[in-house]
């Protein structure tokens, strides 16, 4: 089964979205958010091509198709950002650093905590 995670940025009120399909805990994913893609350029760039299949070990981003397609969704909130994955990150381009956010459960699906990606990580395969 996948951890599927929505990786994006906000500009004023809309967040920028891309769909990561493999891996997307914050110990790997997050961690190679903050190590590979801590730049507002790097983050602009991942957000606009094609739908990410995962992150390789050592940063690399592999996407699905052949690199022609723009698949970036366009949301009004957090919560639209995140419905139908697991974890939603965004860059936040004044601290340039990623945050990881997480619905609150089934009791508070409307909610959204924010989940520590781990610092001094080595990214494991899994």
């Amino acid at each position: 089964m996948s951890t599927r995670a929505a990786i994006g940025y906000r500009v004023g009120q809309r967040i920028f979205t891309i769909y990561s399909h493999y891996d997307g805990y914050p110990s790997h994913t997050g961690k190679i958010l903050q190590e590979h893609y801590a730049s507002a350029d790097k983050a602009e760039q991942l957000v606009h091509g094609p739908q990410i299949r995962n992150f390789d070990h050592d940063g690399t981003c592999v996407r699905f198709g052949d690199g022609t397609v723009d698949d970036h969704e366009v949301n009004d909130s957090p919560i639209d950002a995140i419905q139908g994955y697991d974890y939603l990150y965004l860059f936040d381009f004044t601290n340039l650093q990623w945050e990881c956010y997480a619905r609150d459960g089934y009791v508070k699906p409307d909610v959204l905590r924010h989940v520590e990606i781990p610092a001094g990580v080595t990214c494991e395969p899994s």
